[in-house]
């Protein structure tokens, strides 16, 4: 149950996959939802990835919703040098997406990264990459130290002789 304020519903993931979608549905229909994000990784949904049963339940979420389906995992076993019991599972698990993305209604597609995303094509998911912190390609460093002028900029002195550097995780 959702409370006022509540930013996120956490569902644990030892709860009966069932219980889990009703669970999210409920809390979908009281904060009258318009739209679900998928942030896909199937063996989030089934430990080896293989969602074709669950596709129904998971698509069901966004019933009367628009959808978007961010995929984080796919194509299992396409690697090089893959053995056959896992590019038939790597198979497998896609039918399973294909499945999940056509229960959808006009669900719009994207991936992790540009391999995921020319495989998903491949396959007739049309989707476009999201740049994210982890696969935002390098591009050439400012003129100057960022890093220096942002600190400055907030009455922080710094010095470029003691080398220090600010960070952030989320």
């Amino acid at each position: 149950q959702l409370q006022d304020g509540d930013a996120a519903l956490r569902i644990p993931n030892r709860l009966p996959a069932a219980t889990r979608y009703e669970l999210a549905r409920k809390a979908l229909v009281q904060r009258q939802a318009d739209a679900v994000l998928y942030d896909l990784t199937p063996t989030h949904h089934q430990p080896r990835g293989l969602i074709w049963s669950r596709a129904g339940d998971m698509a069901s979420l966004a019933k009367g919703r628009k959808a978007a389906v961010l995929m984080h995992e796919y194509a299992l076993g396409s690697e090089s040098g893959a053995g056959l019991k896992r590019r038939l599972w790597g198979w497998a698990q896609r039918l399973g997406i294909k499945r999940f993305a056509r229960l959808l209604d006009a669900p719009r597609l994207a991936a992790t990264n540009a391999l995921y995303a020319q495989m998903m094509q491949r396959d007739g998911l049309a989707g476009d990459m999201v740049e994210l912190y982890g696969n935002v390609p390098v591009r050439p460093a400012p003129a100057q130290n960022w890093c220096l002028v942002r600190l400055q900029e907030a009455g922080i002195p710094g010095s470029r002789t003691r080398g220090f550097y600010l960070t952030g995780f989320f």
